[in-house]
């Protein structure tokens, strides 16, 4: 079952409850495109859906999912990290302190440089890994919570041709991995779309392999590098923090 979420943006999720299904995301950042004004951004880091004996469809600020040997937290400065090493096809590692085992999470910077020396912020302690890995606790997280992993996601195969004069608004994202799931099927991979029309009605809310508006011809790969790049562009980090100037001047790299 899905615990009802806390006025903290809080939710619990228990993921052998046998009669709910679930899926975890990173919520929604700036379009990647964007025709007309931009929509109301998630008001939290992680994105909640569920369906049976609880229904949810929300982002929070924390997502804890009991396991039968513990519980997996998913806070949104560890969602936003996974969405753009997703982006980016960077490699996550969970990296835990030898002394005292807290997990650590890197800063956004470490995106573009990981380094290869870290400092347990609980004991001080020099934690050492290969430089090109970003850390993350989510990088187990299936393993930690007793899921198994579905297979990978199937290529979204539709093409999508828009005016932009037709709508009110046109926004457009980048497909993502869930972080966590018991369902058997992950979504559609590539350019999701949601487009208003004129009235302010959601008239398109799916998945496309390409996207066509007006002479602009985005396909999956060019959404998730702009993507990226506006995330960091924005000068809002990732995990909180607000980016270095060096990164966010300096967009090059993605």
């Amino acid at each position: 079952m899905v615990n009802e979420p806390t006025n903290d943006g809080h939710c619990a999720i228990d993921a052998y409850d046998g009669l709910t299904t679930f899926s975890l995301w990173a919520a929604l950042m700036d379009p990647a495109h964007l025709w007309g004004p931009c929509p109301p951004p998630d008001p939290g880091g992680v994105h909640v859906h569920c369906e049976g004996f609880s229904a949810v469809d929300d982002s929070f600020d924390l997502v804890v999912v009991r396991g039968p040997s513990g519980n997996v937290e998913v806070t949104a400065p560890m969602a936003r990290l996974y969405w753009l090493a997703d982006m980016l096809r960077r490699r996550l590692r969970a990296v835990n302190c030898p002394k005292c085992e807290t997990p650590y999470v890197d800063a956004i910077e470490a995106i573009r440089r990981p380094p290869t020396t870290r400092t347990c912020a609980e004991c001080g302690c020099r934690l050492t890994t290969p430089r090109s890995v970003v850390a993350n606790p989510l990088a187990d997280a299936w393993e930690r919570a007793g899921l198994s992993e579905v297979s990978p996601a199937v290529a979204a195969t539709g093409a999508l041709t828009l005016k932009a004069q037709d709508f009110s608004a046109i926004a457009l994202w980048p497909t993502s991995t869930e972080i966590l799931t018991n369902e058997q099927q992950r979504q559609p991979s590539g350019i999701h779309v949601h487009a208003w029309d004129r009235l302010g009605a959601m008239v398109i809310d799916g998945t496309y392999c390409t996207v066509r508006v007006d002479e602009a011809v985005i396909g999956t790969d060019s959404v998730r590098r702009e993507a990226a790049r506006v995330a960091c562009a924005s000068g809002v980090g990732l995990t909180g923090n607000v980016i270095s100037e060096e990164v966010r001047r300096d967009t090059r790299w993605l």
